[in-house]
């Protein structure tokens, strides 16, 4: 991402993951100002989450690739994690030292939740706890998931 401030790029786009589809370029345009660079980043992680978003200038015109993203809240603190190009990416309240990892430091969340992995293109979430259940759309989830756009895990 170059010269683009992670942490301001974090909250650009929870700010702009707040708003509708069809309204978060214009809030993405007022919130990266003049700055190019933050607008083709932020557009081009917000690719994964609405589709294309036309370009700030052909100067900083995002490549085609798209991240997949995981958006959460703990505490109501927002934040954004870009997934790995390919899975797995293990959820808990500690992390795996030799894994790809995301800590949720919340007493009711496992020490390994669940894992979010990729399969034939897509992702795809299995629950690793026993005690605590992992919900998908609000079904707790029994078997192996398929991903779509949008989905909701709630631990």
């Amino acid at each position: 991402m170059g010269e683009v401030d992670r942490e301001r790029l974090k909250d650009v786009l929870a700010e702009t993951l707040e708003v509708p589809p069809s309204e978060r370029e214009e809030r993405l345009r007022e919130l990266c100002g003049a700055d190019g660079a933050l607008f083709a980043a932020a557009a081009e992680l917000l690719r994964a989450d609405r589709g294309p978003i036309r370009d700030f200038t052909p100067e900083s015109r995002p490549s085609k690739t798209l991240f997949p993203a995981l958006r959460y809240e703990v505490n109501d603190d927002r934040y954004f994690h870009t997934l790995p190009a390919r899975g797995p990416l293990y959820v808990g309240r500690t992390e795996r030292p030799a894994e790809p990892s995301l800590a949720l430091p919340v007493q009711s969340v496992s020490r390994s939740q669940f894992v979010l992995e990729t399969r034939d293109g897509s992702w795809w979430i299995r629950n690793l706890s026993g005690t605590n259940p992992t919900r998908l759309n609000g079904i707790r989830l029994e078997a192996p998931t398929r991903l779509d756009h949008g989905a909701r895990i709630r631990v």
